[in-house]
């Protein structure tokens, strides 16, 4: 991992706001990459859905902001 400073005690938080409070029932760290990634199991109402979370953090933030912009135009 990257160190992006995404613990794992914080992925089922992260997980359960974006999905509505759905229940997080299993969260294991991806071995390698460039990034932090995190295979989470979530309860749905009828079964279980597997869902992967990554996270990643850009060297120069605001010049990533300005490549975009002048990409669009």
């Amino acid at each position: 991992m990257t160190g992006t400073s995404l613990d794992i005690e914080v992925v089922p938080r992260m997980v359960e706001e974006i999905l509505g409070g759905r229940q997080v029932v299993d969260v294991q760290p991806a071995e390698g990459g460039t990034d932090d990634v995190f295979f989470v199991t979530v309860e749905m109402p009828n079964s279980t859905r597997e869902c992967v979370l990554k996270a990643c953090s850009f060297v120069e933030p605001p010049r990533f902001g300005s490549n975009r912009e002048s990409s669009t135009s």
